[in-house]
């Protein structure tokens, strides 16, 4: 027999997987560790909340939570509420297809100001070389955080490739502003 749980219970697991899955990086600067999460843990948080209070409960199915090499994403059913763009939601705008679901979790401290969750993770990422990538379908909304402790070359060569679907050794030369021995064993080792 299935157990259901209350969407607290769900949130509760889901941050517990998220947690032990948001490994800590510690680099020395200066004779002191400074150690920095994979991921922000309220910005996961924040990802896991608008799953569950903007959803399309009409539509069967679960909310998906993958775990990639370099992000996270947030799958969530339901594209945006009728009326609203990307561009709406990453500036504060805020329409919800649950109201009485978010009241309550406004009253219980979870959320914080309406529509202000998007724009908080796209501030904390705003000086990050990769950017949250949000996606819509008219059933789907599709969030996707990159991780922080990342390698800065990978990054770059991801980017690179993002906007220009291939790249030479020799692009990777000059995006990397390394030598050609280097660009190649950086190649081989990304496969």
């Amino acid at each position: 027999m299935i157990q259901k749980s209350s969407f607290l219970e769900q949130l509760e697991e889901a941050e517990k997987y998220l947690k032990l899955n948001n490994k800590i990086a510690g680099k020395i600067v200066n004779f002191e560790r400074i150690d920095k999460l994979d991921y922000p843990n309220e910005v996961l948080r924040e990802c896991l909340l608008n799953c569950i209070g903007h959803r399309n409960y009409e539509i069967p199915g679960s909310t998906l939570v993958h775990i990639f090499k370099t992000s996270i994403e947030f799958l969530s059913l339901g594209g945006l509420v009728k009326g609203l763009t990307i561009e709406d939601i990453k500036l504060g705008s805020s329409s919800s297809r649950n109201p009485k679901l978010v009241s309550i979790l406004h009253r219980l401290g979870l959320v914080e100001a309406y529509g202000s969750g998007i724009p908080r993770i796209i501030e904390f990422y705003k000086k990050q070389i990769n950017q949250p990538e949000i996606k819509v379908a008219p059933n789907s909304f599709l969030l996707k955080i990159p991780k922080l402790n990342s390698n800065k070359n990978y990054d770059l060569v991801i980017n690179y490739l993002n906007k220009n679907k291939t790249a030479t050794r020799d692009d990777i030369e000059k995006v990397l502003k390394v030598k050609k021995t280097t660009a190649g064993e950086i190649l081989k080792e990304k496969g």
